[in-house]
């Protein structure tokens, strides 16, 4: 009966050390995924720091595209009032001359 009780302990160490392994085979996975985790979290954090930056681009470049409407309409406002006063000059010159001959 020695001999048998042996051999029982023999294979429940064996049946012992192949858990081990599996949980050993188990546990890696998750640690992986664990990881891929923190990776997609950081990935994230990059991605919604790049759309701000896009945002922020964005309005820099409506800024840039409205300064020069901006100025150009603000000129041609300018020269449009200047052919006014000079019409209206030229205007009561020729009604000046008109009158005065």
């Amino acid at each position: 009966m020695g001999e048998l009780l042996e051999q029982i302990v023999v294979k429940v160490s064996e049946i012992d050390t192949k858990i081990e392994n599996l949980d050993a085979k188990v546990e890696s996975p998750g640690e992986k995924i664990e990881s891929l985790g923190e990776k997609v979290e950081s990935l994230n954090a990059k991605v919604e720091s790049l759309g701000e930056k896009v945002e922020s681009l964005e309005l820099e470049v409506k800024d840039i595209q409205l300064t020069p409407e901006n100025e150009t309409n603000k000129n041609i406002r300018l020269i449009v009032e200047g052919h006014f006063g000079l019409n209206r000059e030229i205007g009561l010159v020729a009604r000046a001359d008109i009158n005065g001959n």
